[in-house]
């Protein structure tokens, strides 16, 4: 039997990133919410996607990953034409991936329905922020194997 060939993109990231990993990521002591949610993403993403183990000390790592948050915003997406309040938003987050000397961006979204009360509480905010890194954590697979087939 003979097959296309074909990889999914999961396969290539999988070769480039592998070992014992050390996670950095930068806190933000003005945002440390955000700063601790994109951690535990990227964590989840890794032990989840990838045939790795996080270690605790550096020197004792195969790989450093480094992901930081370089942007947040939440946009108002639709406005209720009765009251005028904004009852949908989104929100975009862009991160910064890097492994092996490779600096990697990737943005994504969550739209999502404030309700009839039209109230962003902290919780909607960092639930929607959650969803927006998780987005944008999944396109590493793609970053990563086109990168793969780049020269060094």
């Amino acid at each position: 039997m003979i097959g296309c060939g074909y990889k999914p993109t999961k396969y290539y990231a999988k070769d480039k990133i592998k070992g014992d990993i050390y996670l950095e990521s930068k806190v933000d002591i003005n945002n440390i919410d955000n700063s601790i949610l994109i951690k535990d993403s990227i964590i989840e993403l890794l032990l989840k996607e990838f045939d790795i183990k996080i270690v605790e000390n550096r020197a004792d790592a195969d790989m450093v990953v480094s992901v930081d948050l370089l942007s947040v915003s939440h946009t108002a997406m639709k406005t209720s034409s009765q009251d005028g309040y904004t009852s949908f938003y989104r929100t975009t987050a862009t991160l910064s991936f890097k492994y092996s000397n490779k600096n990697l961006t990737v943005t994504d979204y969550y739209d999502y329905s404030v309700g009839s009360d039209s109230t962003i509480t902290d919780k909607k905010r960092l639930e929607a922020l959650r969803l927006a890194t998780s987005k944008a954590l999944q396109n590493i697979f793609s970053k990563i194997a086109i990168e793969s087939f780049r020269k060094n």
